[in-house]
């Protein structure tokens, strides 16, 4: 995970006016498409970069937007007059604006009649995941140390989800993680919701979801640089996770 696509101009593409990251697998197919949704850095900050050419590396055409208008925190963080609380809740309100436009477009843009459409969310990027998740055409969804994220949001998604957490997260914290594992145990074992079943009714209601919680890291492992032994494992481990996980619910 290593590739270096900063000055790849080719790879900035606009859809819908929105800019978006495009990077393309090897075979240049766009049988798996990934809509990867970012954390607060947005797309064109180096360590989502590599993230996105990752996942275009084990085969899927990735498609990323700028939530945030081609405004870069990791310069305006820097600015004295910044102020960080005004800003994300600022871009928060426009994640349903740019997913109208965007989606349809990106799809007609790059998909075909065979796509398959499978959607990943760091931090912030989680919660335009979750709008995915609730699309039938949705294979499958991912979340990585997620953000802003209710009960309710486990309750309705459809897609199959893979949960990658922190083992300390004060956004995604061990109370709401613990109840969204009851609340997908539930879909996957309507009679299971303690967890205890050994019969025949484990996974009768048929929903597939999967949770793993990284030890020794906090919020934000996925884009980091990481010097420490366990933020490096899992960032790597959960992109390795990712890729696996859409694979189970698409074909080449």
């Amino acid at each position: 995970m290593s590739k270096d696509n900063s000055s790849c101009e080719e790879c900035l593409k606009t859809v819908a006016d929105i800019d978006t990251y495009v990077t393309k697998n090897a075979s240049n197919n766009a049988s798996r498409i990934l809509l990867f949704y970012t954390d607060v850095y947005g797309i064109h900050f180096l360590n989502n970069k590599i993230l996105m050419d990752y996942f275009a590396s084990k085969g899927f055409l990735v498609l990323a937007p700028d939530f945030f208008s081609g405004e870069k925190l990791q310069e305006l963080q820097d600015q004295p007059d910044f102020d960080r609380t005004k800003w994300i809740p600022r871009h928060f309100g426009n994640v349903q604006k740019v997913l109208d436009a965007w989606v349809p477009a990106a799809k007609s843009q790059f998909g075909g009649a065979q796509s398959q459409y499978c959607s990943v969310g760091y931090c912030f990027g989680a919660v335009p995941t979750m709008i995915e998740g609730n699309k039938s055409e949705t294979s499958a969804v991912a979340l990585a140390h997620p953000s802003r994220m209710t009960e309710q949001d486990f309750e309705k998604v459809k897609a199959p989800l893979l949960i990658c957490a922190a083992e300390q997260d004060r956004i995604f914290p061990l109370e709401l993680r613990h109840k969204a594992e009851k609340i997908l145990t539930t879909k996957s074992t309507p009679e299971g919701a303690e967890g205890n079943l050994g019969d025949d009714r484990v996974g009768k209601g048929g929903y597939k979801f999967q949770v793993i919680v990284y030890s020794g890291v906090s919020h934000g492992f996925g884009p980091k640089n990481p010097t420490d032994e366990p933020t490096l494992w899992a960032k790597q481990d959960s992109a390795r996770q990712i890729a696996a996980w859409f694979k189970r619910f698409t074909r080449e």
